[in-house]
């Protein structure tokens, strides 16, 4: 399967939906016919403006019909139950509280509905160097109703951001250079202006791998915080994987998570998923100069 299809898996194309944070690249572009409406951070003026100096970026983007505002997606859209599916293609890693962005998807949804992900994996992105998250993170976060990214997250973001071979994002095979993509001056600096302004920063506040993302998706319906269960899931091409969550009618809606086998399959996977990244990083081919210098001098 293709890109495109993975994410369509369980979306009827000709039903009525939401695309979360299109920018330039709408997965379901209106143009091609698709019924659907669009929510982003800038009106399409806005994005132009934004993404006017980027190379390759068609600026040819779609109205926006919702420009969001830091309110949860439902407050913003003033409407229940109104999608068949709704679409969001890296979005949830940069949401400040994970709880609450499931919430309002799950209040515009029509039963049964799907919540369509595309999601990075950290190890295949500037995340590489920092842990993935738990559910103890996305917990305070909903218990504090976080609406923007605590200045220690906006620090760790700037201060742990790598490249590889000057990219930010690469495949599972790519080997080469990481560098650290930030001098620490800029994450003190970012760290400061995230205290004193009242503007969102954007960073990815979440880091997944597939395990540590189907662990949290289980440990929150065992606290009965999601009603979303799981449809599909396709392991990581490149440096995404894809997941398919469904709507349970509220009939049908039953309590418990994981296993605790389960649980614990999961958190080795993890691991492994962890370990399995590292391989080779002290080699030769795959540590910058100037970082080789400094391990041979611990």
């Amino acid at each position: 399967m293709d890109r495109r299809e993975k994410i369509l898996a369980h979306i009827n194309p000709t039903g009525f939906g939401l695309e979360i944070g299109p920018a330039f690249a709408p997965v379901l572009p209106k143009a091609l016919g698709y019924l659907v409406e669009t929510i982003d951070h800038l009106d399409a003026e806005g994005l132009r403006d934004k993404y006017a100096n980027t190379p390759g970026v068609n600026l040819t983007i779609e109205d926006v019909d919702y420009v969001w505002d830091g309110r949860p997606l439902d407050e913003v859209i003033g409407h229940l139950e109104r999608y068949d599916f709704i679409v969001a293609s890296h979005v949830i890693e940069h949401t400040p509280d994970l709880v609450n962005y499931l919430g309002a998807c799950e209040r515009l949804l029509k039963p049964a509905g799907i919540l369509s992900l595309v999601v990075p994996d950290q190890r295949f992105c500037f995340d590489y160097f920092r842990f993935p998250t738990t559910t103890g993170e996305v917990l305070d976060a909903y218990l504090l109703e976080r609406r923007k990214h605590s200045p220690g997250a906006v620090f760790d973001q700037v201060a742990l951001a790598v490249e590889r071979n000057g990219q930010i994002a690469w495949e599972k095979s790519s080997v080469g250079d990481i560098t650290l993509k930030h001098r620490i001056a800029d994450a003190v600096y970012q760290y400061e202006r995230a205290q004193s302004l009242n503007e969102y920063i954007d960073i990815h506040n979440w880091r997944f791998t597939p395990s540590s993302f189907r662990l949290i998706l289980g440990e929150l319906r065992f606290l009965e915080l999601t009603p979303f269960v799981e449809k599909s899931f396709y392991e990581t091409s490149g440096c995404e994987f894809y997941v398919s969550l469904e709507k349970q009618p509220a009939s049908e809606q039953t309590t418990g998570g994981l296993s605790e086998g389960e649980r614990l399959r999961l958190i080795l996977e993890i691991r492994r998923e962890l370990m399995t990244c590292a391989e080779g990083f002290e080699s030769e081919r795959n540590v910058s100069t100037t970082l080789r210098h400094e391990l041979r001098g611990v």
